[in-house]
């Protein structure tokens, strides 16, 4: 299902966080559920991209410990049991006790952590189906490292589908000179509502094609914020960006809230702490 993104309101990767965060704190919707939610979609969406086959296919996840890349570890699970087989690469040079857990009751065994130049080599020279890009801002900053370049690279040079689970990258400091610094995947996933960073037309690092899943944002929070997306993810929960919307949007036509947000730094939203 491909829909109009001007129907939908665009909010930025912070205001995308204090409404999961509004979420947990005022509609009484634990975190580990949006994860479990998150999880979910990311292993149907990994399933159809290899046409729901997933015998014996070879499937690389990138880590970072926050939700991101917690649900990734989760989802794993879900594509294991469909005959999968998965390679789990910890981004931050460490296995968090997160995602330790989080594979641990998934019974997923390959995990390996970053810094690894072994992890490069088996990167490189693995004959991948899909790479799961789930590594939040864990890689690709500003001080990026000499592995995590490397690691970019390999991943960019890739002829099988990458999949960034929302928007990949430091797109303060990347720019042409630095092309490394970002994972250009073959498609995005968001979630809950279109990300700003994921529509400035002419950025320099694509975010491929575009989807949207239902992250399930109660209507009266929506409503509370002045925001309305109606019933797009009434037939689908999974929904894709139409590209030729994303170009001819006026991203400065913000929300009303965002505008509150920025000016007064009060309302509704939780503030980053």
């Amino acid at each position: 299902m491909s829909i109009d993104i001007v129907d939908l309101p665009v909010v930025t990767r912070k205001q995308m966080a204090e409404l999961k965060q509004l979420m947990i704190e005022e509609f009484g919707i634990s975190r580990n559920r949006i994860i479990v939610k998150m999880s979910r979609r990311i292993a149907q969406f990994s399933s159809s991209m290899l046409k729901e086959n997933l015998n014996q296919k070879l499937i690389c996840m990138l880590l970072g410990s926050d939700e991101v890349g917690i649900s990734a570890s989760i989802a794993s699970g879900d594509l294991a049991k469909k005959g999968a087989i998965l390679y789990l690469i910890s981004v931050e040079r460490r296995k968090s006790q997160y995602l330790t857990r989080a594979i641990k009751y998934n019974q997923i065994q390959n995990l390996f952590a970053g810094s690894s130049h072994l992890v490069l080599d088996q990167l490189k020279n693995t004959q991948w189906d899909l790479v799961i890009n789930a590594s939040g801002q864990g890689i690709c900053s500003y001080s990026c490292t000499d592995w995590e370049k490397q690691l970019v690279q390999i991943v960019n040079e890739m002829e099988c589908p990458v999949l960034s689970i929302d928007s990949p990258g430091d797109r303060n400091h990347a720019s042409e000179k630095n092309p490394l610094r970002t994972i250009r995947p073959t498609i995005t996933l968001c979630f809950g509502l279109p990300l700003k960073e994921l529509m400035v037309s002419g950025s320099f690092d694509r975010a491929g094609e575009l989807y949207l899943a239902d992250l399930a944002i109660p209507e009266g929070l929506l409503n509370k914020m002045g925001l309305s997306i109606g019933p797009v993810f009434k037939k689908n929960k999974i929904i894709s960006l139409s590209e030729n919307a994303s170009h001819q949007r006026d991203i400065s036509l913000t929300p009303a809230f965002e505008k509150e947000l920025l000016e007064s730094g009060e309302g509704c939203f939780i503030l980053e702490k």
